[in-house]
């Protein structure tokens, strides 16, 4: 593991430790990326210090300690509270996001890192970064350097990963990242991971399992409607309000909620002086006035045409509410009408519980006019929460991400592709397009 805590020994004390100490034989390396791949973090040095003068304040050797290393959420609450600034956490971090994207485009490289990467992947020594920075800060410092990040395996991004429970100094982050090699070394040499996040599939052309598909079930958000944004944006303003950072990890924590779940979920979470049903009517406010131009994702309405054309039955099963949903597929609303049904979880009385509950979709099931069996149904979800109740009811889940996954979470997709217009009907038996 090479990580940027060793900054502070010589080059004559490392030569000693090194020639004088006796290691077992290394297979698999562990980079750390900040201040140990790229000469990053006087960069993060100036980026706080802007801040901070704002405030009359410095950023000091006791702050540096006890922040390096950290997560985002944990850094942003450690520099609140230790230099005593007038603002929340989540502002703060607002305001990093901001000049990061000015300041962290072109970092260097630290001296002979390149070389040794290299050199390592020349050897065939499989190769991994475990960082506590978020994928959006990654693609931001990566962009210009693509050749010398495409010889690791993968990036474990640890304030965005859901294995990553505890940020460093706690260890999780490197056994996750060990675990995450492929037991096959042969495997390293394949396509593994999308061109600016490591960190996870994005495209999976093999189908593990299937049988033939007689009925079809769509989630909504982010699967048919291009929505998800609006969601997030919705949840991030209501949580800047009230001093929550509503983050890539909350937000896929929360993916396929009923909406007032997510509320209640999160009022819950941070213990907030608001009750779920206000806070729910806050944010069904200002979401509906986002979605009244509502764009399809890519492939939607060539799948839906064409499977009705082939008199294939199908439904939605979605955790919107009925207002919502009308306002959603209104531009849309003659492609929505070759639907069969619609079942929203937020106010059908069958469903009293959303994703990643089960019902949802067995009360999808069963609404059709033919009565499928489970495993005749084949569901589309970009929702982790989604992918889970479709499993759980025993139906066959096509998995297309919205956020980031890992590998494991996703296991029990029956496939996952990038869009919808990756999808190929025959896979599942159905008509293939003309």
């Amino acid at each position: 593991m090479f990580s940027a805590g060793l900054g502070l020994c010589t080059r004559t004390k490392l030569f000693y430790f090194f020639r004088n100490s006796s290691f077992r034989p290394v297979t698999h390396v562990i980079f750390d990326l900040d201040g140990t791949i790229l000469d990053s973090e006087t960069l993060y040095e100036l980026i706080y210090n802007k801040i901070l003068k704002k405030y009359g304040k410095k950023f000091n050797q006791e702050v540096r300690t006890a922040i390096t290393g950290t997560n985002e959420q944990e850094t942003s609450r450690k520099m609140v509270e230790m230099l005593e600034l007038p603002i929340t956490p989540a502002q703060y971090w607002s305001e990093i996001e901001a000049l990061c994207k000015v300041h962290l485009t072109n970092p260097g490289i630290k001296p002979g890192a390149e070389r040794l990467i290299s050199h390592l992947s020349k050897e065939k020594v499989p190769l991994a970064i475990a960082t506590s920075g978020s994928i959006k800060g990654f693609e931001i410092k990566s962009q210009g350097r693509p050749d010398l990040f495409a010889h690791f395996h993968h990036i474990v991004h640890g304030s965005s990963d859901l294995e990553v429970v505890h940020g460093k100094p706690a260890p999780d982050i490197f056994l996750v990242t060990a675990k995450r090699f492929p037991a096959d070394p042969t495997k390293l040499n394949k396509p593994r991971m999308s061109e600016l996040s490591l960190a996870y599939r994005k495209v999976t052309t093999k189908i593990t399992a299937q049988n033939p598909a007689t009925h079809v079930i769509f989630d909504l958000d982010g699967t048919l409607l291009d929505t998800e944004k609006a969601y997030k944006e919705t949840f991030k303003q209501m949580g800047r309000e009230y001093g929550v950072t509503y983050d890539d990890q909350l937000h896929k924590e929360v993916t396929g909620m009923k909406t007032i779940e997510r509320c209640r979920y999160i009022v819950q979470k941070f213990g907030l002086h608001v009750s779920p049903e206000e806070w729910y009517q806050s944010v069904k406010e200002r979401r509906l006035q986002m979605f009244s131009n509502s764009k399809l994702k890519p492939g939607a309405e060539k799948l839906i045409t064409h499977l009705h054309a082939s008199k294939v039955p199908m439904a939605v099963a979605s955790g919107t509410g009925k207002l919502s949903y009308e306002i959603k597929t209104k531009p849309h609303s003659r492609l929505f009408k070759l639907l069969h049904h619609v079942v929203h979880a937020s106010s059908d009385p069958e469903v009293p519980v959303g994703k990643p509950d089960p019902r949802i979709f067995l009360v999808c099931a069963k609404r059709f006019k033919k009565k499928p069996d489970p495993k005749e149904c084949l569901v589309f979800e970009d929702s982790l929460n989604g992918l889970q109740a479709g499993k759980a009811a025993g139906m066959q889940v096509v998995f297309i991400p919205e956020n980031d996954y890992t590998e494991d979470q996703a296991k029990s997709a029956v496939i996952i592709i990038k869009s919808l217009q990756d999808f190929k009907p025959e896979d599942f038996s159905l008509p293939p397009y003309p």
